[in-house]
């Protein structure tokens, strides 16, 4: 008895999950079934699951797959692309900082959907404007987490690099990226979040095709098991990515300043 006891112990990161979500189907199910819960109107975990299995074997549903993966995928590479050297460089230069500041916090507080008129206007509708609004979405985190990251390099390293006459390319290669870098990491991290939404807005409004209209065309022909696959399909790609990214932030854990609160 000990035994198992520990090794509910030493496991609980595994099996109190585990243990949550399959209660959570089971009750979910059993309501379903009970009426409690009407069908048509939130489906069951068998429906979803019967509706997954239809699904995937429509080679349509994996075209469009395809077409949101390749949308996410280049808008998601050129945000990082470009976000990290303009929030790094925007934050070296002083006056420049001040300039672009107010811009990133306006536009990260600006909802993406109310900009989504101007890029389909701009961009057309169907792939690119998708990639746009991924691309919007991605650059926002990243880039804000780069600028201030900068800002909060320990200034003693800086006056020790100084010190020893360190020319300002080292200075940026020794000392400025590697304490910027976790907090890229972070920002990429929330940026998954936000490119895989950026999909479902910009394929829910001038796409006829990808997981963001086929989650749409469900919800028109009221057909819930199949919005709720399609959005749970999308959730496990994401968490995948986003734990993917966590594996590679913690190798470089190390290099996060860290914080001292109190005394």
């Amino acid at each position: 008895m000990n035994r198992v006891v520990r090794w509910f112990r030493r496991h609980d990161t595994f099996w109190l999950p585990v243990t949550s979500l399959f209660v959570f189907l089971a009750l979910w199910q059993l309501a379903s079934t009970s009426g409690i819960v009407q069908e048509r109107f939130f489906s069951s975990p068998v429906g979803v699951v019967q509706a997954g299995i239809k699904t995937v074997q429509d080679d349509r549903f994996w075209n469009d797959v395809s077409i949101s993966a390749s949308e996410f995928a280049v808008g998601y590479a050129v945000a990082v692309v470009v976000a990290i050297p303009f929030g790094v460089v925007s934050a070296l230069y002083r006056r420049l900082g001040y300039a672009v500041e107010p811009f990133l916090n306006g536009l990260n507080a600006t909802p993406r959907i109310a900009l989504l008129p101007l890029i389909v206007l701009w961009a057309g509708i169907g792939w690119p404007a998708t990639t746009v609004t991924v691309f919007i979405g991605v650059f926002m985190p990243i880039a804000i987490n780069a600028f201030y990251a900068v800002r909060t390099v320990d200034r003693g390293f800086l006056t020790v690099a100084n010190h020893f006459g360190a020319s300002q390319r080292r200075k940026l290669r020794t000392v400025i990226l590697p304490s910027v870098v976790p907090f890229v990491l972070a920002g990429a991290r929330l940026g998954i979040g936000r490119g895989v939404l950026g999909v479902v807005i910009g394929e829910f409004y001038s796409s006829t095709a990808g997981l963001g209209n086929f989650i749409f065309v469900a919800g028109a022909t009221l057909q819930i098991d199949k919005i709720i696959f399609g959005a749970l399909f999308m959730t496990t790609i994401a968490l995948v990515a986003f734990l993917a990214l966590e594996r590679v932030e913690r190798r470089v854990e190390s290099w996060r300043p860290d914080l001292e609160f109190g005394t």
